[in-house]
């Protein structure tokens, strides 16, 4: 939708919210949740920005309807950027907790789905969210609402919710006191997958840091048996994983596997509903131990074997394995039929802001020699990933070395040697299977350890993707090179000068400061390219190869 259309029906329908008639208002609000969902450019985004004020007294109208749908448009213009998630978190947390303490009990499914999942969408990134739903009268509220007995979109919701909690270091305690474990465990259904996969999540956050949250699963009778369910069941792979490294976890523990009955007694016992949680846990390990044996070997392997992905579409799919041996599957997009190349015309740009509704892009290189890379550089708004293509190939990620000190970020006008310190940089590589990962305002680049082969460099956003590529290229003035694309929020130093020197790459000593990705990233990163899926997205020019 063009832009002038979309804020002109914005506008029309601000208008129609002025009405008596809740039901029009809800109508209002309706429409306004779809066109914001159809933004597809910062001019549009601008518009729901000036619109968004006048959602918030909805969240005050006596008519539950009206309160559910002006949810799900605060939820859609969140969603959009994060200045504006900030400012919809700002005005309407406390709001929406309140709604959330008002609706919790009783018949309410569609206000309580769209009021926690807009809480949920919050408190991803936005602490205040997250801070407001921690507070002791609010946590037991959300809680509440874990309940085999609710909707399932509602369960999923909930559980987003306590992903986005339980992924903040400052709250995990405060999840475990307030029986967030048990919670979670209840939530574990075979039969319900998507709810699963997200309260296994919660739980592989909760658990690690307590010994006493895994006492409390290794107690748990029917959670073990629906772990050992999720761990036998084929049809979701990341369930299977994560509760394969939950179980692995509690099997960790000397003290809960001292409990456990011998083999012999396990085996006289007639039905799995009648074992002790220790007898149960003894038939994971059991299950664990094979899961690491192989056919073609006598010998039991202590680390578990590599674990395939399924493609269930023409849409590739990858298996990440992350530093502290994650693993993630990770589908990957279709790519442009026809991609623009950049101006040397050695890569292309596969995906872009403009077919991907401003979501990411992708630069494809079929192939880098060793030892080449794009200069230091920074993006201030953009998060990157970096993705080996063949079997055999390393790429190696400089960023702050981790010996300098705490992780230090830049805001945009701050460039190393320019007006900072220059960066003593660190290197990490990254091999076929892993991935790396530069966050937003951070001073970074990669080099080929190896010839790389089908190479991808992942940008989110990506609105300056092309000029950032092109510049440093056909560009041999270093001064206007960087004058150029700091213009884009992309400054790039051809002298390395940030980095102290063209001989960073030789020098560079030790981990990076920079955080390792995590599942959370990659969960990130798999939103984006399935949102981009969208047909009024590539609108038909795309295709599963790049």
């Amino acid at each position: 939708m063009e832009s002038a259309m979309l804020n002109a029906e914005v506008e029309k329908q601000l208008a129609n919210l002025q009405s008596e008639d809740v039901t029009a208002q809800s109508r209002a609000l309706a429409m306004i949740t779809v066109l914001f969902s159809r933004c597809e450019n910062d001019s549009q985004v601008s518009a729901v920005a000036a619109a968004v004020p006048s959602l918030y007294s909805c969240l005050e109208s006596p008519d539950q309807l009206v309160q559910a749908n002006a949810c799900a448009a605060l939820t859609a213009a969140a969603a959009l950027d994060d200045q504006l998630a900030a400012a919809v978190a700002e005005h309407s947390a406390k709001q929406l907790v309140a709604l959330l303490q008002q609706c919790c009990s009783g018949d309410r499914a569609d206000l309580q789905l769209n009021v926690v999942s807009a809480l949920g969408q919050l408190a991803r990134d936005q602490q205040l969210t997250a801070q407001a739903l921690m507070e002791p009268a609010v946590l037991p509220c959300l809680l509440c609402l874990v309940a085999p007995q609710q909707p399932a979109k509602l369960q999923e919701a909930v559980a987003d919710c306590l992903c986005a909690l339980a992924s903040q270091d400052w709250a995990k305690q405060g999840l475990r006191a307030a029986g967030a474990v048990t919670a979670a465990s209840g939530l574990l259904n075979v039969q319900q997958l998507e709810v699963s996969v997200r309260c296994l999540m919660v739980l592989g956050m909760l658990l690690p840091s307590s010994t006493d949250a895994q006492q409390q699963l290794a107690d748990n009778a029917p959670a073990l048996l629906q772990l050992l369910a999720l761990l036998k069941q084929s049809e979701d792979a990341d369930c299977k994983v994560i509760a394969r490294d939950v179980l692995g976890l509690l099997m960790r523990d000397e003290a809960l596997r001292g409990k456990q009955p011998t083999p012999t007694a396990l085996l006289r016992m007639k039905t799995f509903s009648a074992a002790p949680a220790a007898a149960l846990l003894l038939l994971a390990l059991a299950l664990l131990a094979c899961s690491a044996h192989t056919q073609d070997s006598q010998h039991w392997k202590p680390n578990r074997p590599p674990r395939a992905c399924v493609a269930k579409d023409d849409r590739a799919v990858r298996l990440i394995t992350l530093a502290n041996g994650q693993t993630f599957c990770l589908r990957m997009p279709r790519y442009l039929k026809n991609p623009e190349l950049d101006v040397l015309g050695k890569k292309k740009f596969a995906r872009t802001f403009d077919d991907t509704c401003g979501l990411y892009g992708i630069v494809f290189s079929p192939f880098v020699p060793a030892g080449g890379g794009p200069p230091p550089h920074i993006h201030y708004a953009d998060h990157e990933w970096f993705l080996p293509g063949q079997d055999g190939d390393v790429v190696r990620v400089h960023a702050q070395a981790a010996s300098t000190g705490p992780y230090q970020t830049y805001q945009p006008g701050q460039i190393p040697a320019v007006n900072m310190p220059a960066i003593k940089v660190g290197g990490v590589e990254v091999a076929y299977g892993g991935i790396g990962y530069s966050p937003p305002n951070t001073p970074h680049t990669w080099k080929a350890s190896t010839d790389l082969h089908n190479f991808m460099a992942i940008w989110e956003f990506a609105w300056g993707m092309k000029p950032a590529v092109n510049i440093p290229e056909s560009e041999t003035n270093a001064t206007v090179v960087m004058q150029l694309t700091g213009m884009w929020g992309l400054p790039t130093d051809n002298t390395a000068a940030m980095f102290g020197g063209p001989q960073f790459a030789q020098e560079a000593r030790g981990p990076l400061a920079i955080p390792a990705p995590t599942l959370r990233d990659l969960m990130r990163l798999q939103s984006l390219f399935d949102r981009a899926e969208d047909p009024k997205c590539c609108k038909g020019a795309c295709s599963a190869t790049p």
